[in-house]
């Protein structure tokens, strides 16, 4: 498998991972995570990028199309986990809960996969760095 679509099917991997590790703690509820909410978003938005890795020749990275259709959703669902950041914090006033690490490890994951694709996209020979 290239090295570009390996990158990207690990880390989208290791962020669907993330709807089972704890997002949120409530002090009546105990811990929540993703998959007691809206978990199928999550799952959907980094299933297409892993859908778009196992497609095609493995052995070649992904074309342009595959390569945006792969960063997008993951951008998509980082801006899901910032928005849900600031929910929270909007309705803090009234509650005595805290964010635990799951929500943060899932945004930093979509940070990291459009960073892991385009740090391990092959150059053209023509191209410059």
């Amino acid at each position: 498998m290239h090295k570009q679509r390996a990158g990207i099917l690990i880390v989208a991997i290791l962020a669907v991972l993330t709807s089972f590790l704890p997002w949120y703690e409530s002090p009546e509820g105990g811990s929540v995570s993703l998959i007691d909410m809206n978990g199928w978003q999550l799952f959907v938005l980094f299933g297409i990028s892993i859908a778009l890795c196992l497609t095609g020749n493995s052995l070649k990275p992904l074309s342009k199309k595959k390569f945006y259709g792969a960063i997008v959703p993951s951008i998509l669902a980082g801006l899901m986990g910032v928005f849900g950041i600031w929910q929270f914090v909007d309705s803090v006033s009234g509650l005595h809960g805290q964010i635990k690490y799951g929500l943060y490890l899932m945004i930093i994951l979509s940070i990291a996969l459009p960073i892991v694709a385009t740090k391990t996209k092959e150059r053209h020979p023509n191209e410059e760095k």
